[in-house]
């Protein structure tokens, strides 16, 4: 998976017009993540779920991965609006975007037999 959404430069969460000082100079958006898991000094790409494809190859690859029974669980975290600061990056109307994207993918998660999607759910999470 990782290595596939690198070459896919068009689904990662790029900053909104006016919000380029959070991102690198090529307009990518990175998150710093749980530090407990040594994450890249420059950060994490993060998924941008306001795009269907986006959504469609995540969701393939967690089932594809399941089916194998190679795992057993896809797990989705972070679900809470502006999880890792997103909202920083982004105008208004694409932070809706994004996030209503975040739900969707969510919701076809829960709809599949083959696989669990751990959500953490703002304020259920703590």
């Amino acid at each position: 998976m990782h290595y596939q959404y690198l070459q896919e430069p068009t689904w990662w969460l790029h900053c909104s017009p006016g919000h380029g000082k959070a991102c690198d100079s090529h307009n990518v958006a990175y998150t710093s993540g749980d530090k407990h898991f040594k994450p890249p000094a420059k950060g994490m790409l993060v998924f941008d779920h306001a795009k269907p494809a986006v959504r469609d190859f995540w969701l393939d690859i967690c089932t594809k991965a399941v089916a194998s029974g190679v795992v057993d669980g896809c797990f989705s975290d972070s679900s809470e609006v502006g999880s890792h600061g997103t909202n920083k990056f982004l105008n208004a109307s694409y932070s809706k975007a994004y996030e209503v994207g975040k739900v969707y993918q969510d919701k076809r998660c829960f709809g599949e037999p083959l696989y669990l999607c751990g959500v953490c759910w703002w304020p259920d999470c703590f």
